[in-house]
């Protein structure tokens, strides 16, 4: 917890988080940001993807502000692609 002045929850919202997405072999997709920690979702499709990353990016911060969790700060965004 921090006792230090917060800035507004909409410009921890603003910021841009990296996220990594896990192919899963029996099917859909595992949504993990690395920064936000045990901050992951699902998605069935390529196309949830996106709106589900948001959703989970989002609730994450909300949540973490609420209870006066300190949010980190987003890393550097690399793209990294693995091969079975």
């Amino acid at each position: 917890m921090t006792t230090a002045a917060r800035a507004p929850l909409e410009a921890y919202l603003a910021r841009d988080y990296p996220f990594q997405v896990v192919a899963e072999a029996e099917g859909g997709f595992t949504i993990l940001f690395p920064d936000l920690p045990g901050c992951m979702t699902q998605a069935e499709t390529l196309d949830e993807v996106a709106p589900m990353a948001v959703d989970a990016r989002n609730l994450w911060i909300e949540t973490a502000h609420d209870h006066g969790i300190d949010i980190p700060p987003p890393s550097l965004l690399t793209l990294t692609q693995r091969t079975p």
